[in-house]
């Protein structure tokens, strides 16, 4: 059965072995990273389906490394998480990092079906490999 492909980025180890661990079980976790620019290399070595990143890291935010890719060519659905509680506007989707227990897999799920319908690979992933 073929899994969305994910990478995971958080600047704090702990936070990323929660994202991995509430992840793993419905996504193959592809890569995971601590910085921005890591975030960077990473999807484009790995190409992952939906990316999962904290909006606060070194080197680049996690919406600097969205831009960027996309500035590369790299369309890649994000899910960002952060501590804060009321982030709105171009970091849809967003989950806190409160809240990612119950609500990080339906939004990774949300992200992915947005790209979806353009992409046969994701299709292919979120039908469960059908």
């Amino acid at each position: 059965m073929n899994k969305l492909r994910v990478l995971v980025a958080d600047d704090n180890g702990d936070m990323r072995e929660v994202l991995i661990a509430v992840l793993k079980r419905a996504f193959e976790v592809v890569a995971t990273v601590d910085d921005g620019q890591a975030l960077i290399d990473s999807a484009l070595a790995s190409h992952p389906d939906v990316i999962v990143s904290d909006i606060s890291m070194p080197k680049w935010t996690g919406p600097q490394a969205k831009h960027e890719l996309m500035a590369r060519g790299r369309d890649i659905p994000f899910v960002f998480v952060s501590a804060g509680e009321n982030i709105i506007g171009e970091l849809a989707p967003f989950v806190p990092k409160s809240q990612v227990f119950g609500k990080l897999v339906p939004a990774v799920h949300a992200a992915a079906a947005i790209k979806a319908q353009y992409s046969p690979r994701i299709q292919l992933a979120a039908n469960g490999g059908r």
